[in-house]
């Protein structure tokens, strides 16, 4: 084995500059993302964790502004109802109109689609979050930002969009793209604050 120098042992790998500087992106320019650096993205989580080997994760790629710009209507509609319902503030048309346009910014998205009659039940959305990581990561990696996208963008409006069949359900949407600008990472608790050994008190 290969002794490490003292500057490659305090030295962090790649990997770990990765991590640190991964945020999530909301707003982005719309230069495009080249295909090349779309397929290394999706192959990281094509070699995601996933259980039994079962790969119940399908990724669907969409760049059609069309189909995104009905989505976003969809979704803004779909907003002022939810939010009346529940009986929160509605925001006035504008202020919900820039939310989305800047949720739709990117020049493409990922929906982490995962297969409900794959073998090993109850553990496909999990497969899904783990590859939506992988996907996160490896973007960052290649000087792209991301989101993980849920709520915001309800599945249900996806499915029907984007004729996703009834098989699959999605684990998030996210958008790819070079971000108008990076955002301060937001303050994180100290890691003793969140790490106990052998008991948790």
């Amino acid at each position: 084995m290969t002794n490490r120098t003292t500057d490659e042992e305090t030295r962090d790998p790649p990997f770990f500059e990765v991590v640190e500087k991964r945020v999530s992106v909301r707003r982005y320019k719309p230069d495009p993302v080249p295909q090349v650096h779309l397929e290394k993205i999706l192959n990281s989580a094509r070699l995601a964790p996933n259980s039994g080997n079962q790969q119940a994760c399908r990724y669907l790629v969409v760049r059609d502004r069309e189909k995104l710009d009905k989505l976003k209507e969809d979704c803004i509609k779909t907003r002022e109802s939810v939010l009346r319902a529940r009986g929160d503030e509605v925001p006035d048309e504008e202020t919900l109109r820039k939310h989305y346009n800047d949720v739709f910014s990117a020049p493409l998205y990922i929906l982490v689609l995962v297969d409900k009659t794959a073998r090993y039940k109850g553990y496909e959305d999990k497969d899904g979050s783990i590859a939506a990581c992988h996907i996160m990561l490896a973007a960052r990696a290649m000087g792209y930002g991301t989101v993980f996208y849920t709520d915001s963008v309800p599945e249900e409006l996806c499915m029907k969009n984007f004729d996703i069949p009834e098989k699959y359900s999605r684990t998030c949407m996210i958008p790819v793209g070079v971000p108008e600008s990076w955002p301060e990472r937001r303050n994180r608790l100290p890691l003793d604050e969140l790490v106990f050994y052998e008991k948790i008190t």
